[in-house]
């Protein structure tokens, strides 16, 4: 529609005072490699180090009907050919460009766009909460902030017509829901 709302990144850095703040994000493409893929794995050469690395990672890969794996991807760092895999690579780089970072991961937003709900199955078989359990994996694991925007954000089937523009990428009064969480995740990890 060509409506370009105030994301939660500008809310977030206007709560909370951050300097040189970088924004490498890949809008649009999936975290998991794929034969001839432009994935977001495949472009972390051009990553640079930063104290706080976030990630939304599950709604494109669920979308794109990527590959899920297994956690034993993640623990044997198979490679990003899984999302739990790519999750892996993405870890490593994030701590190989500075080991003393921060990571935090959202789970995916709900949504009833393209053909999908909150609680479809891509081709795959597979749901947004498929996606996001791997993402809490991780986070559990290694110790890194879960944000989990589907339940705490207060984004909700009921309101996702008043709360996004195409019901799935939010509007300001979505963007002001989901930072309010993000706010309080950010102060109780920073302290």
């Amino acid at each position: 529609t060509g409506v370009i709302a105030k994301g939660y990144q500008t809310q977030v850095k206007n709560k909370i005072t951050f300097t040189n703040v970088i924004n490498q994000g890949q809008s649009g493409k999936s975290l998991t490699s794929f034969a001839g893929s432009d994935s977001i794995v495949d472009l972390t050469a051009s990553m640079v180090a930063t104290d706080i690395f976030t990630f939304e990672t599950v709604t494109n890969d669920f979308k794109l009907n990527r590959a899920l794996g297994t956690s034993s991807d993640y623990l044997n760092n198979t490679g990003a050919f899984t999302f739990y895999g790519a999750l892996r690579v993405m870890v490593d780089r994030c701590i190989g460009l500075r080991s003393t970072c921060i990571i935090m991961m959202f789970s995916g937003l709900r949504r009833n766009n393209g053909g999908y709900t909150s609680f479809s199955t891509n081709t795959l078989g597979l749901s947004i909460s498929d996606y996001d359990s791997a993402v809490k994996f991780v986070c559990e694991r290694e110790g890194f902030r879960f944000i989990d925007l589907r339940n705490l954000s207060g984004i909700t089937e009921r309101n996702l017509s008043i709360n996004t523009l195409d019901l799935l990428h939010p509007n300001d009064l979505g963007y002001d829901l989901m930072s309010k969480q993000i706010i309080t995740d950010f102060k109780t990890v920073l302290g």
